[in-house]
């Protein structure tokens, strides 16, 4: 019987389940019903059933002491498995398509190294123009690539800036930064090669871009100054 049928026969409760009976085939149970075609285990009875699992109907049965009862059948509720396998899949396809939206809007070519910079009383407050920070010198050491310096896109610039820093006299390229976006800066970086001790004459190159798209290159500010190379 069903269990709509035996709520029917005992509208106040009052009936003994002895144990369940798993559909599936399951090495822990702990006694079998033997009928003349089948075997089947008998398990526990669990007053509380997991979310998984569902009633599926009630064998009446007499145990040994004459007592009567039910054995109750029990199976998985393959439709809530349905469910929770499909609600794991749309999370998992919500987080990969937040992940692909968040990739397709980051701007191709941004300096991972940037930080968030600001200087008090630098601000561009024109839009019609562009703010180029001052760079005069820059100071390493001699055999050591690592330099630090604070190449710079102000606030309020409406565009994104690409330092590029050449040896003047060889018109060689010493470092190329990423697009760094306003209110940002790189604090250090690494040249392309090891210098010697000296003082070398230097362009640095600002490289501007338009903010909306990266594609359109405005005009360029180029900066003569000093690379101080100190044993």
């Amino acid at each position: 019987m069903n269990n709509e049928e035996l709520q029917a026969m005992y509208p106040n409760g009052g009936f003994k389940v002895f144990s369940d009976i798993h559909m599936r085939k399951n090495p822990k149970s702990e006694d079998y019903l033997v009928g003349d075609k089948a075997e089947m285990g008998l398990y526990p009875y669990q007053n509380r059933l997991a979310w998984t699992k569902r009633i599926v109907g009630y064998i009446p049965v007499v145990d040994g002491n004459g007592e009567e009862g039910f054995l109750r059948i029990v199976d998985y509720a393959w439709h809530r498995l349905l469910l929770l396998i499909l609600a794991a899949l749309v999370c998992a396809i919500i987080f990969l398509a937040g992940i692909w939206i968040a990739k397709k809007d980051e701007v191709e070519g941004l300096d991972k190294t940037a930080v968030s910079y600001h200087v008090e009383g630098i601000k561009n407050t024109d839009s019609d123009s562009i703010l180029l920070p001052g760079v005069s010198t820059l100071n390493g050491r001699e055999d050591d690539t690592h330099i630090k310096a604070v190449l710079f896109n102000p606030d309020g610039n409406e565009c994104y800036f690409q330092y590029t820093i050449k040896e003047k006299d060889t018109g060689e390229s010493l470092y190329a930064s990423g697009l760094i976006e306003p209110g940002k800066a790189v604090m250090e970086f690494d040249l392309n090669k090891k210098l010697k001790a000296g003082t070398y004459p230097i362009e640095v190159i600002v490289e501007t871009r338009d903010i909306q798209d990266p594609e359109i290159v405005y005009n360029a500010g180029n900066i003569e100054a000093q690379l101080i190379i100190t044993e």
